[in-house]
């Protein structure tokens, strides 16, 4: 009885193995019949980027660098790069899904969260193998520099804005500046958008300035004729013109700013900028790609280099724009603007940073005959500190003398400079002289100019007396202008007996 519970248990035993051998079968074959089901597994590549960043002081104050890669039929990929900022570069790697025109783009990120470059580089990935993709780095767009030219002998401005944003933007700052422009021009002023050098903005871009002009106060007028007429326009406005300018039409808008008119000139990231070059040279302005080495701040203040003054600025403090390039400014040889900067931190700082700059005013004073003194301001229209000094090699003439002799001005401030002259022991005749003032922002100069008068006229006759006698019926008497101005004479008789001829005359100094 025994025997047969033990056969009977190992025929149960290998049952149970069998029945489990089969289940373990039918799993596996339903695995592989899911595996014909399902699509073909997504194949990728490793591309391994590196990404040059020059110069290296650029990234000085980088703080991330962000890959982002997209394509048709896959899911963009977001990931970190290795910055190393001994090498100026940053690199890493990504598995891509392999297909064509997969687009690697770069964002740059300084402290704050700023954007600072972006780049893009597009590229086939067809296979499993390593791909190194170089990505150009370039400028982001947008800018927030705002640059001005005052001209000093008149109440004209022109105006350099280095994206139409400025313009386009529904900020309060920026709907008050563009007010602003149209209230310094007085009611309803005339502006043309000149398209007579055509232009590389869309043309909806245009409308869009034009429409903005216009609720900001403007009469706008699009125009493409060479009409620069003081009498029919109070504005001209160029928004990145794709053709320069010939020397007549250049004489003619200084012409018309100098008499009083507004020139407004806007740039754009990625265009030919040197059309608009040609002519804001000529007003001291020259746009660049080159960022705004800045820091960070609150994009939606405003911070200002003696824009303050400037009743264009009366209330503006949230001017804003998402980037930041540079307007860099030169000095103006003829010294009849003077130059101001503006830009939005977070975007950009002020372009000419601790940067002092001279400006003398009046350039000359005509004393005449008479006047003893005449005064000059010495001013920082610049950043930091100004330090100057009277040039006294060759020393000054006798005649003149310099009060204060040398100074300092902080931004914005002005220092009165007296200049006195003396007269006593100098020829007659005109003097000039031009004063030479040195300082850690160049030269400058003021002319002195000055008469010295011939002495009064001085009359003197011989002989003293005239006798005739008994007999004698003429004598001559002979007048002399002893002095130094022309002596006019006249002779007149008390006795009726006696006739004087000539009556009157004319004497030159020394002359009889």
């Amino acid at each position: 009885m025994s025997s047969r519970l033990k056969i009977f248990a190992i025929i149960r035993n290998l049952l149970i193995l069998v029945i489990l051998s089969l289940l373990v079968i039918s799993l596996f074959t339903c695995g592989e019949d899911n595996d014909v089901i399902n699509p073909e597994k997504i194949k990728t590549a490793p591309a391994k980027l590196e990404i040059m960043m020059s110069p290296k002081a650029s990234i000085a104050d980088i703080e991330s660098v962000k890959l982002i890669v997209t394509g048709d039929n896959m899911d963009p990929i977001e990931t970190k790069l290795f910055i190393d900022r001994n090498l100026g570069k940053a690199t890493g790697s990504v598995n891509v899904p392999i297909g064509d025109n997969r687009v690697f783009q770069v964002e740059v990120y300084a402290k704050g969260n700023i954007l600072r470059y972006i780049g893009q580089q597009k590229i086939d990935i067809r296979n499993a193998t390593s791909v190194k993709i170089p990505v150009g780095i370039k400028p982001a767009e947008g800018i927030g520099v705002i640059a001005i030219s005052e001209h000093i002998k008149s109440n004209g401005l022109a105006i350099a804005i280095g994206d139409a944003d400025v313009l386009l933007s529904k900020s309060p700052g920026n709907i008050k500046f563009a007010q602003n422009l149209a209230k310094y021009l007085g009611n309803a002023p005339r502006l043309k958008i000149d398209l007579s050098r055509e232009t590389a903005f869309p043309l909806q871009t245009i409308q869009e300035l034009g429409s903005a002009l216009q609720n900001a106060g403007f009469q706008v007028q699009i125009d493409v004729s060479f009409v620069y007429d003081r009498s029919k326009y109070d504005a001209i406005l160029f928004g990145l013109p794709n053709k320069g300018f010939d020397l007549s039409q250049i004489n003619m808008i200084r012409q018309f700013v100098q008499s009083g008119g507004m020139l407004i000139l806007i740039a754009d990231a990625g265009e030919n900028l040197e059309p608009l070059n040609n002519l804001g040279n000529v007003f001291g302005f020259n746009f660049e790609y080159s960022l705004v080495n800045v820091t960070g701040g609150d994009p939606s203040s405003i911070i200002l280099s003696n824009l303050s003054t400037l009743p264009l600025f009366d209330e503006v403090f949230t001017i804003s724009s998402s980037y930041a390039r540079s307007i860099s400014i030169k000095p103006d040889p003829s010294g009849e603007i003077r130059i101001y900067n503006g830009a939005t931190p977070g975007a950009g700082g002020i372009v000419t940073s601790d940067e002092p700059k001279l400006f003398i005013s009046p350039s000359e004073a005509n004393l005449g005959e008479i006047l003893q003194s005449a005064s000059f301001d010495i001013e920082n229209v610049g950043t930091g500190i100004l330090s100057w000094n009277i040039v006294k090699d060759p020393p000054l003439p006798s005649w003149l003398s310099i009060s204060p002799e040398s100074g300092k001005a902080s931004a914005g401030e002005k220092r009165n400079v007296t200049a006195t002259v003396k007269r006593n022991g100098l020829d007659p005749g005109e003097y000039r002289h031009t004063v030479q003032v040195n300082s850690n922002a160049g030269g400058g100069k003021f002319l002195i100019i000055m008469r010295v008068p011939e002495p009064d006229p001085v009359l003197s006759f011989t002989p003293s007396s005239l006798n005739f006698g008994a007999t004698d019926t003429q004598r001559t008497l002979t007048i002399t202008n002893n002095g130094g101005k022309t002596l006019d004479w006249q002779a007149t008789r008390q006795q009726t007996w006696l006739t004087v001829t000539p009556t009157n005359g004319v004497l030159a100094s020394g002359k009889s």
